[in-house]
């Protein structure tokens, strides 16, 4: 039976209190950001592969919004990427990061969407 998945932004929130909620769950944080750099570099890819080790997996080459600079969301390869939180939900938890502290126009809303469509609950409980 697969693993909950979660989905939240990072704004706002403490990457300490973030990365203790993803080990208690023994979840993967799959980054969801088509480019895996902030201007807080704590939320950068290479710190989060620090922080987090195999706990951590980039997933912009499908899951990211190719037209984040604009108001429109284009999904690189959302059905490879649904194919990958599949793969990873049968072994743990998956929490889906992004930047958007609300999914509202987000491109996280397009996936958790896409998701429910496939009959899988999104939640954010892990990390509220």
């Amino acid at each position: 039976m697969p693993h909950p998945i979660y989905a939240f932004g990072y704004t706002g929130r403490q990457l300490d209190a973030v990365v203790d909620n993803i080990v208690a769950a023994d979840a993967v944080l799959v980054d969801i950001r088509f480019t895996p750099r902030s201007r807080v570099p704590t939320w950068n890819r290479k710190a989060l592969e620090t922080r987090l080790g195999e706990r951590y997996r980039w997933a912009g080459d499908t899951l990211g919004n190719r037209l984040y600079k604009s108001d429109t969301i284009e999904i690189v390869d959302l059905a490879a990427g649904l194919d990958l939180i599949a793969e990873i939900s049968e072994q743990h938890p998956v929490a889906l990061m992004c930047v958007c502290a609300s999914p509202v126009g987000c491109h996280r809303e397009t996936i958790v969407t896409a998701l429910a469509g496939s009959g899988r609950q999104v939640s954010d409980e892990l990390l509220s």
